[in-house]
């Protein structure tokens, strides 16, 4: 009787060693086809990120262009002194690379320095072409000063314009000789309770028509005048 335990217990034993065996076997072989796999996959992975670095054949490097250069200094074309005006400021925009100048006018009249501090701003920017020029204006109105735009006259120079949405602002712009010309008088202190429009286009209007005068003969210093 005791002999049969034996030979029972010994065959269990054997079982389970088989079984543990085998269970490890099956583990085993699981483990190499999954890093098989995965090994499979990370080299495909790694081949496929060679060949998107790698640059195209016959591929060379572009180097943007910055914009079309105008034949004039755009700082020219700013009257360094106008009747009536204090001008802060009158240089080439920085990082413009001769493509673009800017001006600050504040006026001299008590009713604008005290009573409703205000200036100018004017900006020149060579685009290259008056169309493109006109475009980026528009831009720049529907963006920036959407209220009441309407179309004005220049010295007989088409322009739009239009106010900011809080009426602190107010944009003259038009095209000459490829540059976009804006004239933007805002606000400086405060915005008047009532009829805040009108020396905003009072005012920006002088500017814009200093300006235009100015830039159509430059070399003849018109409105180029000493305070």
């Amino acid at each position: 009787m005791r002999n049969l335990t034996a030979k029972l217990k010994l065959s269990l034993d054997k079982k389970v060693i088989l079984v543990t065996a085998a269970a490890v076997l099956i583990s085993t072989a699981l483990a190499i086809t999954a890093a098989a796999k995965e090994f499979s996959y990370m080299g495909n992975s790694m081949q496929n990120l060679a060949q998107l670095q790698e640059p195209l054949s016959g591929t060379k490097h572009v180097k943007r262009s910055a914009g079309p250069k105008p034949s004039v200094d755009p700082v020219s074309l700013l009257p360094k002194f106008v009747k009536a005006l204090f001008t802060m400021t009158r240089h080439e925009v920085p990082g413009s690379e001769g493509r673009a100048s800017e001006a600050i006018f504040e006026p001299t009249d008590t009713k604008y320095t005290e009573a409703l501090p205000l200036n100018t701003y004017v900006k020149l920017t060579y685009l290259g072409d008056d169309k493109v020029a006109m475009r980026e204006i528009d831009r720049d109105i529907a963006n920036r000063f959407p209220k009441d735009q309407k179309n004005v006259i220049v010295n007989g120079q088409k322009a739009h314009a239009g106010f900011s949405n809080d009426y602190g602002s107010y944009l003259i712009g038009w095209a000459f000789k490829g540059f976009s010309v804006k004239v933007i008088t805002t606000y400086t202190q405060y915005i008047p309770a009532t009829n805040p429009k009108d020396a905003l286009e009072q005012f920006n209007q002088t500017v814009a028509l200093e300006v235009n005068s100015y830039m159509r003969n430059p070399s003849g210093k018109k409105g180029d005048q000493a305070r």
